[in-house]
């Protein structure tokens, strides 16, 4: 389905019985809803509602540079026009820090939040520049433009994807992420516009990573040192300042756990845990 709000067009695929208890699912930059299509078997007694954020999948595009903010707002627009009201939330790496953002300005549509990897400290320069991820961003960037402007096909992307060196340092990337998470990488960066990678720096300014989350929830982060976004240390802080979100360290696995190849079971069990808790079925 497509809905209209703040001026963008948003395509959300939208699963599972009209009764079942709402999940809004929140993807990574770069991404697209394609990359929960695992879940639709997995929760079929819950209503899930996989939006593209605007510039990525089907939605809509805007002038100039992608902010937070406005991904904040089409989180707002599945909420209110498309599930009509509060929900849990699940979201990875920038929809995790969308999530955070909703949760804090928006208490009053959440309910629960599910954050996986969720680079909340990355507005702070030094620390987002101690990662490998403006790096790998600008090599992601030159290699959407390219496969765009020649027209490779999802599929071929796919496939050069699954070559690339993985973020870990540990072999190719098609040998820690499953056939589907690759296959929805291939998906998104043949309509990603590349102007979402800006979104990094000032605009991650908006979220302040050391005010409370408002709402309970769970938080999944990897390794640092397999190129995890929230650090170790930066996880303490988190569970410290909310002690009604419960921080768990994924260890043997990096930024991207629930395409994991390793983690993806790992990943599900904490996510049934939580829709248990906070979505029951």
């Amino acid at each position: 389905m497509n809905i209209e709000h703040a001026g963008v067009a948003l395509q959300i695929n939208v699963d599972g019985p009209a009764d079942g208890p709402p999940i809004l699912f929140l993807h990574g930059i770069g991404s697209c809803a394609q990359t929960y299509d695992f879940l639709v078997d997995e929760l079929p007694a819950h209503r899930l509602h996989r939006v593209d954020f605007r510039g990525h999948g089907a939605s809509g595009r805007t002038p100039g540079q992608y902010a937070l903010g406005d991904y904040v707002q089409d989180a707002v627009g599945v909420l209110e026009q498309s599930i009509g009201g509060r929900a849990v939330v699940v979201g990875h790496s920038l929809g995790g820090l969308t999530a955070t953002l909703l949760a804090q300005r928006r208490p009053d549509l959440v309910t629960a939040v599910f954050l996986e990897d969720p680079p909340l400290f990355f507005g702070d320069p030094a620390t987002y520049a101690a990662t490998s991820f403006p790096v790998v961003f600008s090599l992601i960037k030159a290699a959407i433009d390219s496969w765009q402007e020649s027209g490779t096909s999802a599929a071929d992307i796919a496939a050069a994807v699954g070559t690339t060196p993985s973020m870990s340092g540990q072999g190719a990337l098609g040998d820690e992420i499953t056939p589907d998470g690759l296959a929805a990488f291939g998906a998104a960066f043949a309509t990603v516009d590349t102007g979402v990678y800006d979104t990094t720096g000032e605009s991650l300014r908006e979220l302040d990573p050391q005010a409370p989350i408002p709402v309970p929830g769970i938080v999944l982060h990897g390794e640092r040192a397999l190129s995890g976004a929230l650090f170790e240390e930066h996880a303490a802080l988190i569970a410290s300042i909310n002690p009604h979100i419960e921080v768990i360290g994924m260890s043997g696995v990096g930024h991207l756990i629930h395409d994991s190849r390793s983690h993806r079971v790992r990943y599900s069990e904490q996510l049934h845990r939580f829709l248990d808790r906070y979505a029951p079925a």
